[in-house]
């Protein structure tokens, strides 16, 4: 596979997921099952696809696993796959903004 074509499809899956997270909009939700899955499918989203692109952003994706409290000895490559649970998931601290704001200076 060319290298490009698998990051075009990690990158597909990033925007699915979050389109998913819009469509759903958990911050509407209630506490309960619906918004466990939608959190959970979001989370494993997230943690899998930033361990499949560390060696194209590898500075963000490990930011990206640090915040979701993935520790270092779980973000190889053999570990980007989907594991559902049922909370429990301990984040890791906040270190502000992932990226800068883009703000139009027009």
């Amino acid at each position: 596979m060319l290298f490009y074509k698998a990051v075009e499809g990690i990158m597909a899956v990033v925007k699915s997921g979050n389109g998913f997270f819009q469509f759903a909009q958990p911050w509407k939700l209630e506490s309960g099952e619906k918004l466990d899955s939608v959190l959970g499918l979001t989370y494993e989203t997230l943690r899998m696809t930033s361990i499949l692109l560390q060696p194209v952003i590898p500075l963000l994706a490990s930011n990206i696993l640090t915040r979701l409290g993935v520790p270092p000895e779980e973000r190889q490559v053999e570990q980007a796959e989907f594991h559902p649970t049922s909370g429990g998931r301990h984040f890791g601290p906040d270190l502000g903004p992932l990226l800068p704001r883009i703000t139009d200076k027009s």
